[in-house]
Parts: C-alpha cells; structure tokens; sequence
C-alpha cells in the first residue's frame, strides 16, 4: 500500500495521494467484511515493474516520434566484456 501511494503522490500530489489511498484501504476493508475474501496486496515489486514498463513504452513511443529507434541493452553487471 505504501508504494501505490508513493508512486501515486509523485505524479498527482500528496492530497489526492492520501485520498485515491484511503478509498483503496476502505473498498478493501469493505470487501473483505462483506465477501469474506482475503485482500492481496502485490508489493513494491509489482509497482515497480509497471512503473518502469510504462516509462520504457513511453520512451520507445517518444524516440519513434522523433525519428529514433531504441535498442535493449544487458545491465552493466551481466555484460560480458
């Protein structure tokens, strides 16, 4: 939950954060009570990886706008040099 709402505050700002937070908390809250479900949280990792597919698709989409065409490089700590 805390990375949903870091990640969430540094795009739309701190008041909306807390708040778009608190409703997520309550329908999960609400849910559990009334379905009797177990409420999964995904993580930071889960986060993470949409945050970071999201900035890669964004930037394929804007080097193709200007002409350019992105290649995948290894991490610097499995290149083999």
């Amino acid at each position: 939950m805390s990375a949903y709402y870091r990640q969430l505050a540094s795009r739309t700002g701190k008041v909306k954060a807390v708040t778009t937070s608190a409703r997520k908390l309550a329908l999960l809250f609400y849910n559990t009570l009334r379905y009797g479900s177990a409420a999964q949280d995904p993580g930071v990792d889960y986060y993470e990886a949409r945050y970071r597919q999201g900035l890669v698709g964004n930037l394929h989409r804007r080097a193709k706008s200007l002409g350019f065409e992105l290649a995948t490089l290894q991490p610097l700590n499995q290149r083999v040099l």
